[in-house]
């Protein structure tokens, strides 16, 4: 219990003055999602998302023109698999979302290391 109460002490201080992309409200966090597929599937894939995600397929990159058969594209969501439930269906296996944000200040960068590095410390020590 000390430990958790430890994690959501560090969890509620803020990172850093005028950080506002990481205030933001958790509805409003930033994922990258990356969809592999392979090359025999990239027609059916773009079908897919212009049929049901059309507005969506205009914010995302494909890399099959140079080979590498992936789509990446930035929404925004509650969590994961909130954001992973933004593409088709049959973009879904396999997609990863990443939570992003933009680290324009240093000592912003600095501090949230610092707070997992704590972190790390308190779970290892335990």
């Amino acid at each position: 219990m000390t430990r958790a109460l430890a994690l959501m002490a560090l969890m509620s201080v803020p990172l850093a003055a005028g950080a506002t992309d990481s205030a933001k409200p958790a509805e409003h966090r930033h994922y990258l999602i990356s969809m592999k597929h392979e090359p025999e599937d990239c027609i059916r894939f773009l079908e897919d998302w212009e049929k049901e995600h059309k507005a969506l397929l205009a914010k995302a990159e494909w890399g099959c023109a140079g080979g590498t058969h992936s789509g990446w594209v930035l929404v925004e969501a509650t969590s994961e698999q909130a954001a992973i439930a933004k593409v088709p269906p049959s973009n879904r296996p396999g997609a990863k979302a990443v939570l992003v944000e933009v680290m324009n200040n240093p000592d912003h960068l600095k501090k949230m290391h610092q707070q997992l590095q704590q972190s790390n410390a308190l779970q290892k020590s335990e």
